[in-house]
Parts: structure tokens; sequence; C-alpha cells
């Protein structure tokens, strides 16, 4: 008996739910039947799933059947429930030891989406939009998860960004990629949100890229020289923990040890750059 749905996106999903009623394969008439829409709808909407690999269709039979895509997103949200409970309570014990808000982001997609965050108790705090995605070209922890992607995805997502970078503003994005991967954080103010401060690092599993990004953030104004340097190491300590409990431990020998302990090449550059971003605000707020 067809179904009585009313959106494009609901429609979409009856289309979907079709594949999972026994047969593994749907000629088009099967699909107008079992959702109950017309055939040129219907026909429609599994053009549209198959441009976007949801669903194949098989070039001789014409039988549709569902495509890699659907897997591929279920996967993600498998992982992301993983990461979510194994990560909660290092995030808790990061966000109790340096009172900010302590963010768990990933790449789905071109776009950075948040699925946890462990919020700050103080009462000027930063919350996070959770499930809303955002272009990753902005902020300590866009560049976290894109410089230590391949190349060519690195390149066509800085070649995607809307509206396009200039070609110096596209040189600079891929030097502070460059650095992030070298260094293995990063460090951003007001660049997604006005005011807002963020320090970012890489989530290891067991794959050459980073499964997620863990980042503090909280109001610039918050921020002294000696409370973020006192930051670098205890967000460092977090990240091999947390990558420990996931199969990444080998990726911590991607950096010597003591590189961000006060003193170590990436705690030195990171305060720089933090020095050198709120060097105006402070200025600012001298006057």
């Amino acid at each position: 008996m067809g179904r009585n749905v009313g959106s494009s996106i609901e429609r979409a999903m009856a289309v979907l739910e079709a594949f999972g009623q026994g047969e593994p394969d749907l000629a088009l008439a099967d699909v107008a039947r079992v959702t109950g829409l017309s055939k040129p709808t219907a026909h429609r909407l599994l053009q549209a799933l198959a441009s976007t690999r949801c669903v194949l269709r098989d070039p001789v039979s014409r039988r549709y059947r569902m495509g890699p895509r659907l897997f591929e997103l279920g996967m993600v949200f498998h992982r992301q429930l993983d990461l979510r409970r194994q990560a909660l309570l290092h995030m808790h014990a990061l966000r109790d030891a340096c009172g900010e808000t302590v963010v768990l982001s990933t790449l789905v997609d071109d776009a950075v989406v948040i699925f946890e965050q462990a919020v700050s108790r103080l009462e000027l705090k930063l919350i996070q939009d959770v499930g809303r995605p955002y272009p990753p070209i902005r902020g300590a922890t866009g560049r976290v998860l894109m410089a230590f992607l391949p190349s060519a995805r690195q390149e066509r997502l800085i070649r995607s960004a809307r509206p396009p970078l200039s070609r110096a503003e596209r040189a600079q994005l891929r030097q502070r990629l460059a650095d992030t991967r070298r260094d293995g954080m990063a460090v951003s103010t007001s660049e997604r949100v006005p005011g807002a401060l963020a320090l970012s690092g890489p989530v290891w599993g067991h794959g050459p890229e980073p499964v997620a990004a863990l980042s503090v953030t909280g109001p610039v104004s918050r921020f002294s020289a000696p409370t973020f340097a006192r930051l670098i190491p205890e967000l460092e300590r977090t990240l091999g923990a947390l990558a420990l409990e996931l199969g990444g431990g080998e990726a911590a020998g991607r950096y010597p040890v003591g590189w961000f302990a006060p003193g170590g090449q990436s705690h030195v550059r990171l305060a720089e750059a933090f020095r050198q971003l709120t060097a105006p605000v402070t200025a600012g707020a001298s006057r």
C-alpha cells in the first residue's frame, strides 16, 4: 500500500525505504507502486538519488539498487557514535582543567560538522551549533581537519570556497595549512565567531587522516599569554589519551617528545601566533 508523503525529502526517503522491503533491486514501476508516487515523480527522484550515488541503475536491466553513498554515510554516523562515547570523558576533563568549552568536530563531505561539545561552566561562554555544517576554510578547527588531507582534496576545498578566495588568500591558506601540519595544532581568533579564540588539534584513529578535531574555544578577552601557554600541553595530553583509545597512538610519533611542552618548537610557534593575533586587541583595550 502506498505512503502519503509530502516534501521532496520525505519522498526521497520513501524511495530509499522501498529498497528495504525485501527485493534488493527494483524497477521504476516497483518503486512507484511501493511508495504511491507517480512514475514521473519516482523517476525524477531516482535520477537525483543516482546522481549522488545513493542508488545505482543497472544499464541492462534498468533496475535500481541501493548505492554506496548510503553505506559511506552510515559509516560516518557509526564512527561518530563510537568517537562521541569515547571522547566525552576526555572532553569533560579538559573542560574542567581549562574552564572553556571543548568541541569535537569532523568533516562530512566538504563541511565541518560539530557533533559534541562540553560547554564551559563559566557564565560567559561560547556554545556551538551542534550538527550545523560550516565551510572548513576559516578557523582553527577547519584548518586542522584540512591540513592532513591529501593535497588534491585540500586544493579542491580551497578552490570551491564561497565566496571565492583571491589568489593571495589561497596562497595564505595553503601556508597556514602547511604550518598546521608542521605544528600539529592551529590557533585562530574571530575568524568564524567575532571575539572567539580557538585552539584545535587532530584526533587520530587507525587511518592516515584524523577522524576529528578537538578544539578549546572561549572569549578571546579571557585568554592571556600564560593561560594560552598552559592550554597547549593540556590539549596535547587529551589528544594523546584519546588517540590511544581509538588505535591512533602511533600518530604521536609524528612529533618529537616535548614538541608541545613549554620551550618545544610547536609550543613556541603557537604562543607567538597567539601573541600576534591578540596584540591588536590588547592595544585597543589599553587606549
